[in-house]
């Protein structure tokens, strides 16, 4: 007999476990791997890491977000703080949620006293943390029949979450789909308007994108609560409070060409879209050509939105959302990511594409044979994954875009090891 729902917890501490397991082994890989890699000691806060660093230092030590002083210390690779505010004020780029999580371990390291060298390894310590904990999370928004386990691992195994949990590991992306599980979570649960508005906004905290979950928030809450339209006010104020840090900033420290948010209209380029939004799911760093195991989720929630009521309105939610972000990444004047692993920037999908993998695993579920060549088919593309991933972190797997120059190339390379 399978377990039924009251049995659920009794499953929670052995799941924990694996998520410990995974947790660990990526802490492992982060501090004792990666902190080699060239540049030395830095490989993890790279790219867009590097300034997501310097404001979490500003917030660990200086209590603000004027990145001035990190500049002048740890420089200004890409020219981001060259438009201050009136004030002076260079703000940092973004989302600061995944700044706020490099805090913690900042602060350890200043505790102990330890060298420089190895404060990018303490800053990005508790993220290592957050393979094991989006596994846990996806199992926790599955249903037990048949069992998430597999689902969940191939999902968080298999897509681009391990890269960014191993490897550049203070880009946004890992934090990114730690967030979305937590969301999920709460919309798969039928949890109150409040606790999806707090899980949306920690979301909308580390991806501003994820406001675009807000198809599937609202077809939750018209299914399942007696006043859906006040319910969607209260969760889409609270989500909107991860504006607020802005919002601050901008009337704070006025006068700045950019903003606090760094997203200028030369982040965007609608020309050539229909070609771009192919890019997008087929490109060089396609969300399907790069992760195939993305496809056969996609089946998954197109296979769900035939089957019964709460499944279609999930299925249909995730697949109204994915489509949106999908149409927003093809408007970036950079769709192919530049240097990247996959479709980083859609890294969100994570637990969707987990539920998604659980449907189209359910659906062949009395097809014995056909189940089992698709779920072998899974697993060897999350090995492929993971062997990839593995030669990305050593440098033998060539991430990038051939749409970058080569003099691009070059002076990435450079601003790299500049120290």
């Amino acid at each position: 007999m399978r377990p039924g729902p009251g049995s659920r917890s009794s499953e929670i501490p052995w799941r924990l476990l694996v998520a410990l397991a995974l947790s660990a082994g990526a802490l492992l890989v982060v501090t004792l791997y990666t902190s080699g890699l060239a540049p030395t000691g830095r490989y993890a806060i790279a790219g867009d890491g590097h300034y997501l660093y310097l404001s979490a230092r500003s917030l660990a030590f200086d209590g603000d977000l004027d990145l001035s002083n990190q500049y002048l210390r740890f420089g200004d690779r890409w020219c981001l703080g060259c438009a201050p505010a009136a004030d002076g004020t260079r703000f940092p780029p973004r989302e600061l949620g995944p700044a706020l999580l490099m805090v913690p371990g900042l602060w350890l390291h200043h505790l102990l006293g330890l060298p420089e060298s190895v404060a990018p390894s303490f800053a990005v310590a508790p993220i290592a943390a957050i393979l094991g904990l989006s596994f846990w999370l996806c199992t926790r928004a599955l249903p037990e029949d048949p069992r998430p386990e597999l689902p969940a691992a191939l999902a968080c195994l298999g897509f681009v979450l391990p890269y960014y949990a191993l490897g550049r590991v203070a880009y946004p992306h890992a934090s990114d789909a730690l967030a979305v599980a937590a969301l999920v979570v709460a919309l798969r649960r039928r949890a109150s308007p409040l606790w999806i508005g707090v899980a949306w906004a920690f979301a909308c905290s580390m991806r501003l994108q994820n406001l675009l979950w807000f198809p599937w928030v609202w077809l939750t809450l018209r299914a399942h609560d007696e006043r859906p339209r006040r319910s969607m006010a209260t969760a889409t104020a609270l989500a909107a409070t991860s504006l607020l840090p802005f919002v601050v900033l901008a009337l704070v420290h006025p006068g700045s060409e950019q903003g606090p948010l760094r997203w200028g209209l030369d982040f965007f380029d609608l020309e050539n879209f229909v070609g771009d939004f192919g890019r997008v799911l087929f490109g060089v760093h396609g969300l399907v050509s790069f992760t195939p195991l993305a496809a056969m989720a996609l089946v998954g929630i197109a296979l769900a939105m035939r089957r019964r009521h709460a499944e279609r309105n999930d299925a249909l939610g995730i697949a109204l959302s994915t489509a949106l972000l999908c149409l927003l990444m093809a408007t970036v004047r950079d769709v192919d990511g530049g240097d990247a692993f996959g479709a980083r920037r859609l890294a969100g999908l994570t637990a969707p594409f987990a539920l998604g993998l659980h449907w189209l695993f359910a659906h062949l579920r009395d097809q014995r044979r056909p189940r089992q060549i698709v779920v072998a088919t899974a697993v060897a593309f999350t090995l492929a994954n993971l062997l990839r991933t593995g030669a990305a972190l050593e440098g033998t797997a060539d991430l990038r875009s051939p749409r970058v120059s080569e003099a691009g190339s070059e002076a990435a390379a450079e601003a790299e090891t500049r120290p």
